[in-house]
């Protein structure tokens, strides 16, 4: 099902020029390496030279990539000092680098469905009670919604935007 641009949204030319959210996050995540990078982060990697080595990139690149997540702030640089060694720097998840986890997960669900069809190398599960764990959209207020559920609003960045229901509203 299409989701049309309704009242106000029709006239693209008047929304043009301001930016689509989410083609900004794409221009901050285009690449696999930056995705592999972030993974590997999550996964408990976070020296340089492992994530280059785990994430299967040159270190010019991974130093690259790095760099542009620090700046983006989904990547915090850490000093640490071992006893006895040299003061060195590790890559730890800022708080927005892992709400973009949510998007990876719903990404790697999204493969293990259509391009992995016996499943993909590793699976989720709730550590508290061993389920399985599935990215879904919901509402504000709780309900599952699919993308046939959706409607297309003006967002905050345009004039007289419609308030949307927060959860507890009634």
């Amino acid at each position: 099902m299409l989701t049309p641009l309704r009242d106000s949204l029709t006239d693209r030319d008047s929304w043009y020029d301001v930016p689509c959210s989410g083609r900004l996050a794409l221009e901050l995540v285009s690449n696999q390496s930056t995705w592999i990078l972030l993974r590997e982060v999550y996964y408990g990697t976070t020296h340089f030279t492992d994530l280059a080595r785990q994430a299967k990139v040159s270190q010019p690149t991974a130093s690259a990539r790095l760099a542009e997540m620090v700046d983006a702030g989904l990547l915090n640089k850490v000093s640490y000092q071992e006893r006895g060694q040299r003061s060195r720097e590790r890559y730890v998840l800022t708080d927005r680098g892992n709400q973009l986890m949510t998007v990876f997960f719903a990404l790697m669900q999204w493969g293990d469905r259509h391009l992995a069809p016996d499943g993909g190398a590793v699976r989720l599960r709730h550590a508290d009670c061993g389920a399985g764990v599935r990215a879904e959209l919901h509402c504000n207020v709780g309900h599952t919604v699919t993308p046939d559920d959706l409607e297309v609003v003006p967002g905050p960045a345009i004039v007289n935007t419609e308030p949307l229901q927060e959860p507890g509203a009634v």
